[in-house]
């Protein structure tokens, strides 16, 4: 029993090596729809359409922490999902870069398991102040950030 468990969990890494590792594109890791999602809840139950609620619905469906507050990093980076020459150009809800570019995503979806993803590696604690936890990982340049996504009203 031990030895199919470690089995088991040796395949499972190697899954996941494979995605991480082959299936990423620009040499970016773009996180596939199928990693940290429940396997019990349809992803496709949510509208493809760039919406405040369909962001909402999509952000509690894959376990995002903090939802709201990520929705509003998300109205914020995108201007209310309505910029241009933005990170919304490439379907980056949030503005995450890499080598002073925008990383490119297949759809706004993806932008949000790649957010789900950076949570995770950026090792937050569901005992942390989210906001504090925002500043701590220097995740914007703007002083006022934090202030603007509290005042930010959904």
């Amino acid at each position: 029993m031990k030895k199919q468990i470690k089995f088991s969990i040796l395949f499972l890494i190697i899954i996941l090596g494979y995605l991480f590792i082959f299936k990423s594109k620009n040499k970016y890791i773009i996180i596939n729809k199928y990693i940290i999602i429940n396997k019990y809840i349809s992803i496709d139950s949510v509208e493809d359409s760039l919406t405040q609620e369909n962001v909402s619905n999509y952000l509690k469906i894959i376990k995002v922490k903090h939802p709201d507050i990520v929705l509003k990093q998300s109205l914020l980076e995108t201007g209310n999902y309505t910029c241009t020459n933005c990170s919304l150009d490439y379907n980056n809800l949030f503005g995450f870069r890499y080598h002073n570019k925008y990383i490119k995503f297949n759809s706004w979806k993806e932008s949000c398991h790649y957010y789900a993803n950076w949570q995770y590696y950026k090792a937050y604690v569901d005992s942390t102040d989210y906001y504090d936890f925002l500043i701590d990982v220097g995740y914007a340049t703007d002083g006022n950030y934090v202030y603007k996504l509290k005042n930010l009203k959904l």
